[in-house]
């Protein structure tokens, strides 16, 4: 089961590094996506990662940075679709909201993520609207091609659910970047990778 872990969308404190403490226990998957950020910060963002960890990080805006920077991937937005130029070993994902969406996919992503699964915790009002019976009996019985990665209200008392589900992975954002405390952040990451990945 993968573990993703999403930035911010604005700068936290420690958040350098704290992302570069979650690479050290581990953690293989890390979007990179700050909506507000320009070309400029997004390069500085990247410089401030050890080289020896920047093949883990997937980049959601600026994706002609992937060839200045030896990363992961990239994160398709509703502006972008699938690139079928870019070697296959180069991550490509995409968020999709419904099962529909999933279901009349044709590009073949590594993953996507689907949300919110459970009601997000870093966006107020942000429900669930998935019924969880029709989406285990979907996920269970689901040719796999690609996978789905859990994504909004995700918390360690409900990962376990999400495995259950049939999940691939989980994707997790305001539970680790709305705790203020540096080594509370490390140990929700590190719970998590022991106990589920």
């Amino acid at each position: 089961m993968k573990l993703i872990v999403i930035s911010s969308p604005v700068n936290v404190k420690n958040e350098i590094e704290n992302i570069i403490a979650l690479f050290e226990l581990g953690l293989k998957y890390f979007h990179l996506r700050k909506p507000d950020f320009s070309r400029e910060q997004y390069k500085r963002f990247l410089a401030l990662i050890p080289k020896e960890y920047r093949k883990y990080i997937i980049i959601h805006h600026y994706h002609q940075l992937i060839k200045d920077y030896q990363i992961k991937g990239i994160h398709h937005t509703s502006k972008t679709e699938f690139e079928e130029i870019l070697s296959k070993n180069i991550h490509q994902s995409k968020s999709f909201h419904s099962l529909a969406e999933i279901q009349t996919n044709k590009y073949p992503y590594h993953y996507v993520f689907l949300s919110p699964i459970f009601n997000s915790i870093s966006k107020v009002g942000y429900q669930s609207k998935f019924n969880f019976t029709e989406l285990e009996t979907f996920l269970k019985n689901r040719n796999k091609p690609t996978e789905i990665i859990a994504l909004g209200g995700i918390k360690i008392e409900n990962v376990e659910k999400a495995m259950e589900m049939g999940f691939d992975g989980i994707a997790i954002l305001g539970t680790i970047w709305q705790e203020t405390d540096f080594k509370n952040r490390l140990e929700i990451c590190q719970k998590i990778l022991t106990k589920f990945c």
